[in-house]
């Protein structure tokens, strides 16, 4: 009988509360990574809007201050000068507003003749008239669900 008491090692109650210990560690590991990648994804987007607008700024700034006279000028302009934004994740499309703009996560939307509203509706952003100078640049982010959009005024 000494012989049994003398012999150290773990109770099976300890080895279950490590192993329920350790998978509530991964659980927490597997929840919260989803929403990290879906938040370095929205960075990402963000900056290649900003970098459309900027693209849509400097064509203004090259051309007097005005924006392409059509569509498919902007388009033509914005896509030859975008070797930063990926061309497979982002597509930039165009528009003259204002207009009710919903772009998906794979667009990036290039609205003429209007500006960002402070104000957009559940499921997609209202654009607000602006002058022939003005642009609103808009594209979808993951997070935050459908009324989730990132607007950049030119």
């Amino acid at each position: 009988m000494n012989k049994l008491k003398n012999q150290k090692g773990f109770t099976i109650i300890e080895v279950v509360l490590v192993l329920a210990i350790a998978g509530l560690i991964f659980l927490m590991v597997f929840i919260a990574l989803p929403a990290l990648q879906r938040s370095q994804r929205d960075t990402g987007k963000k900056q290649d809007i900003s970098t459309v607008a900027a693209a849509v700024q400097d064509y203004m700034s090259n051309k007097g201050g005005s924006l392409p006279p059509s569509s498919a000028e902007l388009q033509k302009f914005i896509t030859k000068n975008m070797s930063q934004v990926d061309k497979k994740d982002a597509t930039v499309d165009s528009k003259i507003g204002p207009t009710t703009v919903t772009p998906n996560e794979a667009q990036i939307i290039v609205v003429r003749e209007a500006k960002c509203n402070t104000n957009p509706t559940k499921g997609n952003n209202t654009t607000i008239k602006g002058t022939k100078r003005n642009a609103a640049v808009i594209g979808k982010l993951e997070a935050g669900g459908d009324a989730n959009y990132h607007c950049v005024e030119v």
